[in-house]
């Protein structure tokens, strides 16, 4: 409906490698985030109740990330990546030690995208990185933000279904509150007809259980771990069906995780997709979650 052509930035990123085959050319170029897979050039210690936020930002500026859009939140350091107690060696060096506060601890050897993408999921965001070179610490979206009808579609969707193995119950854990009462938890598990559930997986009628226990300081209450149990169920769910559709190129601007609506097919999440250099349809992969039985 636009009329004219857009310019629009897809990619922003180090080329890993460049082939040429007669008049072919075959270039493999990398997202900007894999200038941030590095190790750290010194260590890195945060206290326990720093921001998150304010951690992931030092983080990736330590290692070279300028073009960040992450906002201010209050949620402090996830438990699950506050690994070092210090210690403190005084006279009674030998028995039994006093404990100092915890903290988050990194050596040079420590990877900066990879604790940024743990510190991110603690908190319950995903870091990720546009075409135009910007990292952003976004929620996952819930609203579709493109409607791909018959109009630009050049060929009918594909849809496969797909099984996988992986944990099929998810136990999270919330915050150890003061007091006798016992932290916040709740279990969510594949439904009994998925084929990787629990019951397809039984032995001798022993239930075949591969239970993935996530522990956030962050959820206070039960509701709000029975809501990231969830959550991940329902990852875990739409992956079992793949959506391959072929359009015309008139979104360059999607992202990992957004959400849009396809005509046959109803809401799923992107997760990849490949823009033509030259005439040609472009592809989205997605991923969409499958109506129970």
């Amino acid at each position: 409906d636009l009329g004219a052509w857009v310019d629009c930035e897809v990619f922003t990123g180090p080329v890993d490698a460049l082939q040429r085959d007669g008049g072919m050319v075959t270039v493999t170029a990398n997202s900007i985030d894999d200038l941030a897979a590095v190790t750290l050039r010194k260590p890195f210690t945060r206290p326990r109740k720093a921001k998150a936020t304010e951690v992931v930002r030092d983080l990736l500026r330590h290692v070279g990330a300028r073009s960040l859009r992450i906002p201010h939140l209050d949620a402090t350091l996830p438990r699950a990546v506050t690994v070092v107690t210090t210690v403190k060696d005084g006279p009674d060096k030998g028995k039994e030690r006093d404990k100092g506060p915890r903290k988050l601890q990194l050596k040079r050897s420590d990877h900066a995208w990879a604790v940024a993408s743990r510190i991110t999921e603690g908190v319950g965001r995903v870091l990720l990185p546009d075409g135009a070179g910007v990292i952003s610490f976004r929620s996952r979206p819930e609203k579709a933000c493109l409607t791909i009808d018959r109009r630009v579609l050049v060929a009918p969707p594909t849809i496969r279904q797909a099984t996988s193995g992986g944990p099929n119950v998810w136990e999270v854990v919330g915050a150890n509150p003061k007091g006798p009462k016992k932290a916040p938890r709740a279990v969510v598990a594949l439904p009994k007809w998925h084929p990787n559930s629990r019951e397809k997986n039984a032995w001798n009628g022993v239930p075949g259980e591969e239970r993935q226990i996530v522990q956030n300081q962050h959820y206070k209450t039960q509701a709000a771990c029975r809501a990231e149990a969830v959550r991940r169920r329902d990852a875990a769910l739409a992956r079992m069906v793949e959506v391959s559709v072929q359009m015309i190129p008139v979104c360059p601007w999607l992202r990992p995780l957004d959400v849009i609506s396809v005509a046959g097919v109803g809401r799923v999440r992107a997760n990849k997709f490949t823009l033509p250099l030259s005439d040609g349809a472009m592809t989205v992969g997605a991923i969409a979650r499958p109506r129970a039985r």
